[in-house]
Parts: structure tokens; sequence; C-alpha cells
């Protein structure tokens, strides 16, 4: 079995952080980015011990896991690797989501 190597995209990491400030200042608190942090960095975990564990998408290898009901961990597996794509919150319009990863 092939270990892969997880990467985390620009976009991904931009995502993340974007969440994590969002929440910090609603909140006036880091604890729930805190949160977020960890349920984020275990599903990274998860998918390199099993990396078709997400749901598919229209387009190939791309899969996301959800978290919190509520966050998209978009995923694209290639043979050495799989890149974190995108953290999309699937209360935002879906169109948009189509955009990021061209979903038809």
């Amino acid at each position: 079995m092939v270990q892969r190597k997880l990467v985390w995209t620009d976009k991904a990491r931009a995502d993340r952080r974007s969440i994590f400030t969002y929440w910090t200042k609603r909140n006036k608190s880091n604890s729930y980015s805190q949160k977020l942090s960890k349920q984020f960095l275990r599903a990274g975990e998860d998918l390199i011990e099993n990396p078709h564990l997400g749901i598919k998408t229209d387009l190939e290898d791309f899969r996301y896991v959800i978290i919190e009901n509520k966050y998209l961990f978009i995923y694209r597996v290639t043979p050495k690797v799989i890149e974190v794509i995108s953290i999309w919150d699937g209360r935002r319009n879906p169109e948009d989501f189509q955009k990021i990863i061209r979903i038809k």
C-alpha cells in the first residue's frame, strides 16, 4: 500500500485562516477555532490512511468529507499525494462552490 503525503494548497490554507479568523472574532475567543483546527488536521490524517473515505464529486479524483455538519474538506487523490483543495462552508452559495472545483 502506498503511503501518500498530505499537501495543502494555498487556497486551502487561506480558507482555513479565514474560517479561524471569523470564529475567533465572532466568539471573542479562539477555542472554537482550535477545535476546528484539530478536526481539519484529523480529517487529513484519516485521509492518509484511507484516501477514498470522502464522497465523490463529478470530477475524477476529487472528493470531500464533511466536518461539523457544515464544512466541506475538499481534496484530490493522486498516486503520490492527497491535495487539500479547499475548505468550503456548505451554507454558502452552491454556485460559488461549483466555480471552485468546476462541478457540473
